[in-house]
């Protein structure tokens, strides 16, 4: 465990390294640049072009991360498939010469380019819409701090797509179990803001979401249309029962503390759920638990490599709990620890979520 006092001292620290600096205008002043004349680096930039009247948006080119590279064609109406197919036959100066058509003719449409530090020029780590407003994550720590009094941080990572952190209060233990919160927020727009209910169990420190990608509801839609890893366009403005609470910052802080309380209240309530159906898994015998985690993976849209991972947890954990639904979750839960992405963490643990609520089980 640790303090989250902590946390919140290296998210600041980060923001320090990383200095995030914000630049809006139109994509027409810039021309996209291949950097490696080998076309095999996939190392590009932008490089900022005198306006006709005004001054350039940014004073010096910058490079640009993978991620800034797929969000500037999907602006542009470039399929990613394409850039992929592209660098695949080594024609980056195609691709430089299909992305500098289209942004020369799409005007009037204002970008924000959010850049950090980087060897030699910045680089350019997001291309998103005018109307995002940027939260880091430090930012979003400061103003959820006075309704998290008590926790001690069980898990944090600040991932290049999104930063995940859960909270727990270790004086709630019961049963092995104690109520928490999971935070996640994305500095480059790949997810809402979220904050869900979770319970952590003391003995392995296993997380599972109360809500996660689906929660608990009846059905499958919930599951896929709340996998926001995946489907990163699906941004709804308040949170929900079945996908968690998620909540798009428009700028007013006030407004994002007002979420993050209602959010954090309501986790006790969530809390009691997981817990209810997590007592009753233990008794729902499941006859082919191998199946089980292969049909629970694939409608999860996991991995092969996930898939081995979690049967390698569950026949680790098998004797703890037999071939019950919970222990079925468990094993996602006990793999999702194995997992160095944050994004693919969540997604291994709100499996085990799916498995222990929506899934049902073989007649």
């Amino acid at each position: 465990m640790e303090q989250l006092t902590a946390v919140l001292e290296r998210a600041q620290q980060r923001v320090a390294v990383l200095d995030p600096i914000d630049h809006r205008g139109r994509l027409e002043h810039f021309m996209f640049d291949v950097l490696d004349p080998a076309e095999t680096s996939k190392k590009y930039a932008l490089i900022p072009l005198a306006p006709d009247n005004g001054p350039v948006v940014m004073p010096d080119p910058v490079t640009l991360s993978p991620l800034a590279v797929r969000q500037l064609c999907q602006r542009l109406g470039m399929p990613v498939k394409f850039k992929d197919r592209l660098e695949e036959l080594k024609q980056a100066k195609l691709l430089s010469i299909n992305l500098n058509t289209l942004m020369q003719h799409n005007r009037n449409s204002l970008t924000m380019i959010r850049t950090i530090k980087g060897e030699g020029f910045r680089s350019a780590r997001a291309i998103l819409g005018s109307q995002y407003q940027p939260l880091d994550d430090a930012e979003l720590l400061t103003v959820a701090a006075p309704y998290l009094e008590g926790a001690d941080v069980a898990f944090s990572q600040f991932g290049e797509s999104s930063t995940h952190i859960t909270a727990v209060w270790p004086d709630t233990i019961q049963d092995g179990l104690a109520r928490g919160v999971h935070i996640a927020n994305s500095e480059v727009g790949m997810r809402a803001i979220t904050v869900e209910a979770v319970a952590y169990r003391e003995h392995c420190a296993n997380i599972l979401p109360a809500l996660g990608l689906g929660g608990l509801g009846d059905g499958e839609q919930g599951y896929n249309e709340g996998n926001a890893y995946y489907r990163n366009k699906n941004r709804a403005l308040k949170g929900s029962a079945t996908t968690s609470w998620r909540f798009i910052h428009r700028g007013d802080t006030s407004r994002l503390a007002s979420f993050v309380e209602d959010a954090v209240n309501d986790a006790s309530r969530q809390y009691e759920g997981v817990v209810a159906r997590w007592r009753q898994g233990l008794t729902d015998m499941v006859l082919d638990p191998i199946g089980a985690i292969g049909d629970v993976s694939n409608q999860c849209n996991l991995t092969a490599e996930h898939v081995k991972s979690v049967l390698a947890s569950w026949a680790e954990t098998r004797p703890d709990f037999g071939d019950c639904r919970t222990g079925i979750t468990n094993a996602f839960t006990h793999a999702a620890q194995k997992e160095e992405d944050p994004e693919e963490r969540y997604s291994l643990q709100s499996a085990g979520t799916f498995a222990l609520g929506q899934y049902r089980l073989p007649n």
